[in-house]
């Protein structure tokens, strides 16, 4: 009930109904509208995670439009590309899969030197393995999406720096509604911060791998662990040092 007028009172605020007529009120129409959550709803949800289908039947590509085909599309690495950017590659077609109805394999290159003359791929790498692709990025977690004729380049600083890329592809096609982008589409993105840290609920029970997918997606890159005892009782070992 705490959180329930908690947030009544902020709604109140926002419509600029008087604090004075209770937001208790607020809160008892709340729990007559809306279905109450059972406790850890939330971590259920987030540890079965699966993307909900998310395109539009009915979104066309424009003349100025690229468009990921339903079949026939590859996401291509290179073969020396290490768990980061496997790890975003393989995330990246599932949400493909299940979001968009596209299947698109990832398939691993020797090289990908000839970036800029493969069709019907979405190429990720770091600047070494695209050559004039990655001459802007300066610094870790940077990055350059382009669309040449008939692919989608994304090109990291290092391998965080693909992998955001790549989930920034992402959240462009879901705003979209489909798997299309610009032709047009060429930028570059510099990493403002070193780190960006979650302080997180799950963090004193587990963190399942479908959350921490979801962490990444949305630029997170590190979890604030407490050092001090767990409410569950189970001691957490204290770095060397600390107070």
């Amino acid at each position: 009930m705490q959180r329930i007028n908690t947030v009544a009172g902020v709604l109140l605020c926002v419509v600029g109904v008087s604090q004075a007529e209770d937001a208790a009120s607020l809160a008892k129409k709340a729990y007559a509208a809306l279905p109450v959550e059972d406790t850890y709803t939330f971590h259920k949800q987030l540890s079965e995670w699966r993307d909900p289908s998310a395109r539009d039947p009915k979104a066309k590509a424009a003349d100025s439009e690229l468009m990921v085909a339903d079949k026939g599309w590859r996401i291509v690495i290179g073969s020396n590309a290490g768990e980061v950017l496997r790890t975003a590659a393989h995330e990246f077609r599932t949400y493909l899969q299940n979001a968009m109805g596209v299947d698109a394999p990832v398939d691993q290159l020797p090289s990908l030197k000839d970036w800029k003359q493969m069709r019907n791929v979405i190429i990720v790498g770091v600047r070494e393995d695209l050559p004039g692709c990655g001459d802007s990025l300066g610094a870790p977690k940077d990055y350059r999406l382009v669309v040449v004729p008939a692919s989608i380049a994304v090109c990291g600083f290092d391998e965080r720096g693909a992998m955001y890329g790549l989930y920034n592809v992402l959240q462009r096609i879901s705003l979209r509604e489909a798997p299309i982008l610009p032709r047009s589409l060429d930028t570059v993105r510099h990493s403002l911060y070193k780190a960006r840290m979650v302080l997180s609920g799950l963090g004193w029970e587990e963190w399942p791998d479908p959350y921490l997918a979801l962490l990444s997606r949305y630029g997170f890159d590190s979890i604030y662990a407490s050092v001090y005892v767990n409410p569950n009782g189970v001691n957490v070992r204290r770095p060397t040092g600390t107070a």
